[in-house]
C-alpha cells in the first residue's frame, strides 16, 4: 500500500484509499490471472491506477524487496480499433505470399525475445468487441499462445501479461469474458475531488485561500445542479468539466498575475473562479439552460454578481453572467460588447458574401475562450447547430495566429474518413526531427481544424474507429508505423481544434474516451441583436450613397433585418411541422 501511495504522488495525483485498493486489487488479479479487463467509464482512474500499479513495482523493485512479481514494469499500448485485422495480426503479400506481421506479432516477439525477469504489460487500450478478440482464443486460455496465420505459435512467457482497458463490455462474448480476469473502476469512486484537491496541492498560496472552499465546497453544489437541472448539448463526465474548468482558471489566472504584477486580490481570484465555471460547467448548455445557470450563479456568488451593470440589449433579451467576462485590469466584470471591433465594409474590393466575417459578441467571446484553452496546451471542441459559426469562429481564430510560431492546417471529416486516411493526413503535415520523433515543420507547433469531427461512420459494433485513432494521437502522441510493425513513430507540438453539430437527430457523437481531451464549448444560435448587428453592418456597407441607392431605400435598410427576423419567428410559431412537412 505504501508503494502504491507512492507511485501515484510523483504525478502530483491526489492519493484516494479507493484507488489504492483498485491497485492492489489489479496486482492480486494478474497473480492469478495472465489475462485482466479493467473496465470503466472515462475518468474513473484505469489508466492512472495501471500505471501506479507499474511504479509501485518498480519503486519495490529498486528497494531491494523480495516479493512476487516485484520487478521493472513495462507498458505496451495497443488500440486494436485504430487499425485493420491485417495491419493487427498480419497478413500474407498478395505478391510474394509472404506473411507480414501485424503489430501484435511484432510487440508480442519484442516480449517474448526479452528473457529479462521485467514484467512486459500488453494493454489493449480501446474498445472490445467478439470479432478481433475471438482471434486471440488460445492467448488467452490455458494454452497462452497467440497463433498466427502462416501457423507461427508464439508461447507467452512468465513475464507476460495481457490487459484490456475498455470502457464497457457490451460486445464482449461470454467466452471472452470467462478467460479474463475482471475489474471495475467506477466513475463514482474518485469524481472530482482527487482532481481539485491536486490542482490546490500544486497551486495554493496564501493569497489564494478562497480557492479552497470554493474548489472543495461550492462546486459540489454546482456540479450537482449541472447534472440535475439543466440538459447539455453533448454528454460529458464529471472529470471533462473539471479538468475543463481548470484548464481555464490556470490560464486567467497567469493572465491576472502578469496584468497586476503578481498582486491579485481575493475578489480578483474569486470572480477568475466563477467565469472559469460559467464556461466549463455551463460551456455546453443551450439559451434556456443557460438562464437557469445563470440563476444558481448569482445565488452562490453573493455581492460578486455583476447585477447593477447588467442592461437588457435593445431586443428585451435580458443580459446574464455569459455577456461578461473578468477584465484584469478593473479587476471587475466588464461586458464582452466592449471588446467587438468595430467592423468596416471593404471600399477597394467586393467580398464574397460567404467570406464576410462581422466581428460579434459571440466570435470575440469564443475566439477568447479558444486562445484561453489552446495557451494551456489543451484541445478545444467546438460544438453547435449550423448556422452558429463554428466553422468560420475556428478559421478566423486561426488567421490571427503568429505564423512565425505557429502554423495551422483544416481537415474536413466525412463518412468516408477512415483511421488509415487520418494517419497519413497527420503524417503529411509532420517533419522529421530525430530519431523516431516528428513535428510540424521549421520547430514550430501546429493547430489542426478537424471539422465535422463527428462524422465517421460507427461500425457495427458502435465504434467510431477514426476517433479512437485521434485519442491515441491525443493521449500517446503518436502511432505505430503502418510500414514498420512494432516501430513506434512519436509527433509533438501538434493541437486540435474540433466542430461538429450537437449529437443526435440522426448526427453522431463521438466517445467519451475522446471527449475527455478536449474543451467543449457550445455556440447558440446568434441572438435578434448579434442578427441585426451583422446583416445590418453589411447592408449599410453594400448600399450607400456611393453605390447611388436612392435615400428612401437606405431609410428602409435600418428596418430590413428586423422585419425579417419578425416574419420568420412568426412563422416558425404558426407553421409548425407536420409528419408529411418536417
Amino acid at each position: 500500500t505504501d508503494y502504491s501511495e507512492r507511485g501515484l504522488k510523483p504525478s502530483n495525483t491526489k492519493v484516494f484509499t479507493m484507488q489504492v485498493d483498485k491497485t492492489i486489487q489489479i496486482y492480486e488479479t494478474l497473480l492469478a490471472r495472465h489475462t485482466i479487463m479493467v473496465v470503466g467509464p472515462t475518468g474513473g482512474g484505469k489508466s492512472a491506477t495501471m500505471a501506479c500499479l507499474s511504479s509501485a513495482l518498480t519503486k519495490l523493485k529498486g528497494a531491494g524487496i523480495k516479493g512476487q512479481n516485484y520487478e521493472k514494469g513495462h507498458h505496451y499500448k495497443l488500440n486494436a480499433k485504430a487499425i485493420t485485422m491485417d495491419q493487427l495480426y498480419g497478413f500474407f503479400d498478395p505478391n510474394t505470399r509472404e506473411f507480414i506481421d501485424g503489430q501484435l506479432p511484432s510487440l508480442y516477439r519484442a516480449c517474448t525475445e526479452d528473457f529479462s525477469p521485467d514484467r512486459k504489460f500488453i494493454i489493449f487500450d480501446g474498445p472490445v468487441d467478439a470479432i478481433w478478440i475471438e482471434n486471440l482464443n488460445t492467448v488467452l486460455d490455458d494454452n497462452r499462445t497467440l497463433t498466427l496465420a502462416n501457423g507461427d505459435r508464439l508461447p507467452m512467457t512468465s513475464a507476460m501479461k495481457l490487459i484490456f482497458e475498455p470502457e464497457n463490455l457490451n460486445n464482449a462474448s461470454p467466452a471472452t469474458v470467462s478467460r479474463a480476469g475482471m475489474i471495475y473502476m467506477s466513475g463514482s469512486v474518485l469524481g472530482y475531488r482527487p482532481l481539485a484537491q491536486a490542482w490546490l496541492n500544486a497551486n495554493l498560496n496564501e493569497s489564494m485561500q478562497v480557492y479552497q472552499s470554493l474548489l472543495t465546497e461550492v462546486l459540489g453544489v454546482v456540479l450537482e445542479f449541472a447534472d440535475r437541472e439543466v440538459k447539455p448539448m453533448i454528454h460529458t463526465s464529471e472529470v471533462q468539466k473539471i479538468q475543463q474548468l481548470l484548464t481555464l482558471l490556470d490560464a486567467l489566472l497567469v493572465k491576472a498575475k502578469a496584468a497586476n504584477g503578481g498582486d491579485v486580490a481575493e475578489r480578483h481570484y474569486a470572480r477568475l473562479f466563477w467565469f472559469a465555471v460559467l464556461w466549463s460547467l455551463g460551456a455546453t448548455l443551450e439559451a434556456g439552460d443557460r438562464v437557469k445557470f445563470d440563476k444558481l450563479l448569482r445565488q452562490q456568488m453573493a455581492g460578486l454578481y455583476p447585477i447593477e451593470q447588467m442592461e437588457a440589449d435593445g431586443h428585451g433579451q435580458q443580459a446574464t453572467l455569459y455577456d461578461y467576462y473578468v477584465d484584469d485590469d478593473s479587476t471587475d466584470w466588464e461586458s464582452w460588447a466592449s471588446r467587438v471591433p468595430t467592423w468596416v465594409y471593404p471600399t477597394d474590393s467586393q467580398p464574397e458574401f460567404s467570406t464576410i466575417l462581422v466581428p460579434t459578441v459571440d466570435s470575440v467571446r469564443t475566439e477568447f475562450l479558444l486562445k484561453n484553452v489552446l495557451d494551456q496546451k489543451r484541445n478545444a471542441l467546438l460544438i453547435g447547430a449550423a448556422g452558429t459559426a463554428k466553422t468560420v469562429t475556428a478559421d478566423s481564430f486561426l488567421l490571427h495566429l503568429n505564423s512565425d510560431e505557429v502554423l495551422s492546417k483544416k481537415i474536413n471529416f466525412s463518412s468516408a474518413t477512415s483511421p488509415f486516411i487520418l494517419q497519413r493526413t497527420i503524417e503529411g503535415l509532420v517533419d522529421k526531427r530525430q530519431g523516431k520523433t516528428f513535428g510540424p515543420p521549421g520547430g514550430k507547433s501546429m493547430i489542426v481544424l478537424i471539422d465535422d469531427m463527428s462524422m465517421p461512420e460507427i461500425n457495427e459494433w458502435g465504434d467510431q474507429i477514426t476517433s479512437e485513432i485521434l485519442r491515441q494521437l491525443l493521449e500517446d502522441e503518436g502511432f505505430y508505423n503502418l510500414d514498420k510493425p512494432g516501430e513506434w513513430t512519436r509527433i509533438e507540438d501538434l493541437l486540435f481544434i474540433g466542430a461538429m453539430a450537437h449529437p443526435g437527430g440522426g448526427k453522431n457523437d463521438i466517445p467519451h474516451r475522446l471527449k475527455r481531451h478536449f474543451a467543449i464549448f457550445n455556440l447558440v444560435l446568434p441572438s435578434d441583436a448579434t442578427i441585426a448587428l451583422i446583416f445590418g453592418s453589411i447592408l449599410a456597407g453594400k448600399y450607400n450613397t456611393r453605390y447611388n441607392v436612392p435615400t428612401d431605400v437606405l431609410g428602409a435598410l435600418g428596418k430590413l433585418t428586423e422585419a425579417t427576423v419578425a416574419v420568420w419567428s412568426r412563422v416558425m410559431a404558426t407553421m409548425l411541422p407536420t409528419p408529411d412537412k418536417f
